[in-house]
C-alpha cells in the first residue's frame, strides 16, 4: 500500500495509490486519522496525480534521526569513529516540507548540505521494546531529506540549531506500508543534485539494523503512532566530498529510495 496526501482545489485529502491513481479515504485529512479507523471506506471518486498537490504524506509527532548508521558514511570523516550504540538528534515537525516545496537556502550558512535517509514510520506505541517487539510496532517507510547547514551545526555543536532551519525536513512523496519492502537487507538510496550523483549507498551498509535502532531508542522514550525514525545517510554528503559540494540557488535536489519512490525538492534563496 501506498497512501498520499495531498490537495485538490484547496481540499486536503489522504488516498491510497490504485491503478495509477489516488483514492482518498472517506472524511480522513491525515495519516494519524487513518490509524485510528484503518477500515473506513473509500470514496467512489479519483484523482489523477496531474491535477493534484502532494503534501508531506504525514505531520509525525516526533523525529529523530539516527547518525553515523552507514559504514561509509563514518569512514568519508576524518573526525569520525563506529559507535558503541545508536546515536540520534531531534528534527523540528516546523521544518516539515512536502515533495516539490522549495528549501530556502538560509542567509546564516554557506555550508548547505543533502542527506537522503530511509525512515521508519510508527504505527503503533512502544516502550522498552525488544528488537523484535520494535520492528513489529513499523507500519511502513517515506523518505525524508535531512537539510543540514553544517556552519551552523560544526559550531558549538549547534546540532539542534543546524538541522532545524524551516524546509530542512522534505518528507516524501508517500508512505509504504511494510509488506511493500518486505527485505531491508539491501535497500538502494541515491541522492542526485542537477542531475549529478553524490550519493549513491544500501541499507546493507547500516552499522545497526533497524529493530535495534528502534529498541534503543524506546529505552529512553516512548515511540507513538506516527513518530518517524530515521536510520542514517550514505557515504557522499557535501561537506565531506573533495572538493566540497553545497547547495546553492537554483539547484534541484532529487532523492529515490527503492520500493518508495522519488522526492524532488528546488533550493531558493532566502528572502528578506
Amino acid at each position: 500500500m501506498k497512501i498520499y496526501r495531498f490537495t485538490h482545489q484547496q481540499k486536503t485529502y489522504l488516498g491510497v495509490e490504485e491503478n495509477g491513481a489516488l483514492v482518498p479515504f472517506q472524511g480522513i485529512e491525515n495519516f494519524q486519522s487513518w490509524l485510528q479507523n484503518p477500515d473506513v471506506e473509500k470514496e467512489q471518486r479519483t484523482f489523477s496525480f496531474e491535477k493534484v498537490e502532494l503534501l508531506a504524506p504525514l505531520l509525525p509527532g516526533k523525529i529523530l534521526c539516527s547518525g553515523v548508521n552507514y559504514r561509509g558514511h563514518i569512514e568519508e570523516n576524518p573526525a569520525a569513529k563506529f559507535p558503541d550504540f545508536p546515536f540520534f538528534f531531534a528534527k523540528l515537525p516546523s521544518a516539515v516540507i512536502g515533495p516539490g516545496v522549495p528549501i530556502i537556502k538560509p542567509t546564516m550558512t554557506a555550508q548547505l548540505d543533502y542527506e537522503v535517509e530511509f525512515a521508519v514510520v510508527l504505527g503503533k506505541s512502544i516502550h522498552h521494546a525488544t528488537p523484535a517487539e520494535a520492528l513489529d510496532a513499523v507500519w511502513g517507510y517515506t523518505i525524508l531529506h535531512d537539510v543540514s547547514a553544517r556552519d551552523v551545526q560544526f559550531t558549538d555543536a549547534q546540532i539542534t540549531l543546524g538541522k532545524n532551519f524551516d524546509t530542512f525536513a522534505p518528507i516524501g512523496p508517500c508512505l509504504v506500508s511494510r509488506d511493500e519492502i518486505p527485505d531491508l537487507s539491501d535497500v538502494h538510496l541515491r541522492t542526485f543534485v542537477n542531475g549529478e550523483i553524490l550519493q549513491d549507498g544500501s541499507t546493507s551498509d547500516w552499522v545497526f539494523p533497524l529493530g535495534e535502532l528502534l529498541g534503543h531508542l524506546s529505552q529512553v522514550m516512548t515511540l507513538q503512532a506516527g513518530d518517524l525514525i530515521t536510520t542514517g545517510t550514505p557515504a557522499g554528503v557535501g561537506y565531506f566530498r573533495s572538493p566540497q559540494r553545497f547547495l546553492v540557488e537554483g539547484d534541484t535536489v532529487v532523492l529515490e529510495i527503492e520500493g518508495i519512490g522519488r522526492l524532488e525538492n528546488p533550493v531558493i534563496g532566502q528572502s528578506a
